[in-house]
């Protein structure tokens, strides 16, 4: 049986925003693209269906060392599957938000194992925390 496609591969290399290490002069590092951010800590836990026998896979951990522009489905029936995490992150540093708390469904779906059926879209769910902190404001009030 052929491992479905994940949302991660069906993506080109310029989407991943936050990807790290950078080449060099291809990609700019997460404290390049957010100045104002002093540490970011993000946890993202994925859930499904529980009928199905899959273990479920332990929550993920990321800081501003490595925050994943895509964080995949770990259904293997999913195809395409996954949340763009970076645009959540994205979203909320540029609201200067200190918090997110939430729950995306996955983007995917279910298909079989030749990819020629659609089998309804996949009910995994990632719930996302995120906590920033932000460098203190040049010339802020005393």
């Amino acid at each position: 049986m052929k491992p479905m496609d994940k949302l991660s591969q069906s993506m080109d290399r310029g989407d991943f925003v936050f990807q790290r290490p950078p080449r060099p002069g291809e990609e700019k590092t997460f404290e390049e693209i957010f100045p104002t951010m002093q540490d970011i800590n993000i946890l993202v836990e994925e859930t499904g269906d529980d009928r199905d026998d899959l273990p479920r896979p332990h929550p993920e951990r990321f800081s501003k060392h490595f925050v994943p522009h895509v964080v995949d489905c770990s259904d293997p029936r999913c195809v395409k599957g996954g949340v763009f995490l970076g645009l959540i992150v994205h979203d909320v540093i540029r609201d200067r938000r200190t918090s997110f708390q939430d729950a995306k469904p996955c983007r995917g779906f279910r298909g079989s194992p030749k990819g020629r059926r659609y089998h309804g879209a996949c009910d995994h769910q990632f719930k996302i925390e995120i906590s920033v902190t932000y460098k203190p404001e040049i010339g802020a009030a005393r």
